[in-house]
């Protein structure tokens, strides 16, 4: 913008109208006059007023700087204030937003805080009820074994409450592990050797317990089997008798220490494949571990000329005795897939074979369970001495694991059984499969001279 200097002869015109009528007086006297005393007065009043003149005029400028400074701090002045006043309700829409945000926050926290507690409280009493369901689950399932065999109705019942109960509160991949572990790949003929079942309850207790501890837990299946087993040594000695042997001073030297030696129970894993084993000529009592070896650790305590009572679970009883001339056992490895195998006759030097052949493993792995992911395929090496293909029953004790150390005064009582069926040749070293008769290869003299040294009388 162009600035106007003249502005201020607009605004104060008389002092520029005063300035020529006194410059034209000035004139016209120093022409009328000269250069006269009154001319020097006029003169230097003139100078005076022309001072005055300046002055005023200086002044008038000044005052209008000074107006317009005065006009801009004011209206600095009012922009502050406006400003301050914005600011003031800036900053009071800013407070009234934040109070009105907080309150939204505590009212929206404390909605949160109730449905958190009503969740907690939710979860806490389904926790509660999960853990008696599948306590009083779990229990049912060790209460069946309690006497070595599984019956239809307490199965019924197990599907009940699996059905009527646990699936109420187990999620999908429970059930699913539930199903798989009593599917009849795992379980087998359970009603024959009772630790097949008894190794799927005890997996399906250890699904339960991960699904109420989460994945802190460290489910151990095998440390369920090692205690029940480890009860199971506690309970043996109940089944003991203060029977004593009755020895004979007969000279029959094998029959003396086959009659004195220490009694064993076995029980068959898989019946019918076990009795087609020793049908077929192959005299070995097999077992099979995963990842465990406490049976095959006795079966290297079985000492020459112990006496082996086989069993079957499931109605027959006591089946065959047998006397121990060895043992044999493959080690299998997972990660290499190799075979160590250990073969001990009594009375030769024991042998190690690094990865026997596989006719030499299929023979004794009747149960396939190289390929099943077993660890150990551990079998005794004995001679039959004799076999009841009807069973004699058991005349006492519980005894549920595949071998064990057997009670003397049941073993004496159950010579005598199968001394009542030695002249039955339906019965004694038969076996029939298909409807086919096969012979169990007993060592019937052997027998008879170890019934003689221990004066056995026939049962009735």
């Amino acid at each position: 913008m162009k600035k106007d200097y003249f502005s201020w002869i607009k605004k104060d015109p008389f002092w520029i109208i005063l300035f020529f009528i006194v410059l034209i007086i000035t004139i016209v006297i120093f022409k009328v006059n000269g250069n006269t005393w009154a001319t020097q007065v006029f003169a230097a009043c003139l100078g005076a007023i022309i001072t005055v003149i300046v002055t005023r005029l200086l002044l008038s400028k000044q005052s209008e700087i000074d107006e317009k400074l005065r006009k801009a701090e004011w209206a600095a002045a009012e922009q502050r204030r406006k400003l301050d006043e914005d600011a003031q309700k800036t900053l009071r829409k800013a407070e009234a937003d934040a109070e009105r945000k907080l309150e939204e926050y505590k009212t929206e926290s404390a909605k949160e805080l109730r449905e958190l507690e009503e969740k907690s409280k939710r979860n806490f009493e389904i926790y509660n009820a999960k853990l008696k369901v599948y306590s009083s689950f779990v229990s049912k399932m060790y209460n069946i074994l309690r006497d070595n065999e599984v019956t239809r109705d307490e199965l019924l019942d197990l599907r009940t409450q699996i059905l009527g109960q646990v699936s109420f509160y187990a999620n999908g991949d429970i059930l699913a592990g539930i199903n798989d572990e009593l599917s009849l790949k795992k379980v087998g003929d359970f009603r024959e050797n009772i630790e097949n079942i008894q190794r799927c309850f005890a997996n399906i207790a250890s699904l339960l317990q991960k699904d109420l501890r989460g994945n802190e837990w460290n489910a151990d299946s095998g440390g369920a089997i090692k205690l029940w087993n480890t009860f199971d040594g506690l309970l043996d000695k109940f089944n003991e008798t203060t029977q004593q042997p009755i020895v004979n001073t007969f000279s029959d030297d094998i029959a003396s220490k086959c009659f004195n030696s220490t009694f064993w129970h076995f029980n068959m894993l898989g019946a019918e494949e076990q009795l087609r084993a020793l049908s077929m000529g192959v005299f070995e009592l097999n077992l099979i571990e995963y990842d465990e070896d406490w049976r095959t650790g006795l079966i290297k305590q079985v000492q020459e000329n112990d006496l082996i009572f086989l069993f079957r679970a499931g109605g027959p009883g006591y089946m065959g005795v047998y006397r121990a001339k060895g043992w044999k056992i493959f080690q299998f490895n997972k990660e290499d897939g190799s075979t160590i195998e250990t073969l001990n006759i009594f009375g030769a030097t024991k042998q190690v074979i690094n990865n026997p052949s596989d006719d030499e493993i299929n023979k004794s792995d009747i149960y396939e369970s190289k390929e099943d992911g077993a660890t150990l395929c551990s079998s005794l090496i004995v001679e039959p001495l004799a076999f009841a293909r009807t069973g004699v029953g058991n005349l006492g004790g519980v005894y549920r694991r595949t071998i064990s150390r057997y009670d003397r005064g049941y073993g004496l009582m159950h010579l005598g059984c199968f001394m009542a069926i030695m002249d039955n040749e339906d019965i004694y070293n038969t076996y029939l499969e298909d409807g086919k008769k096969h012979t169990m290869g007993c060592n019937k003299e052997l027998f008879k001279r170890i019934l003689a040294v221990g004066n056995i009388e026939k049962a009735t």
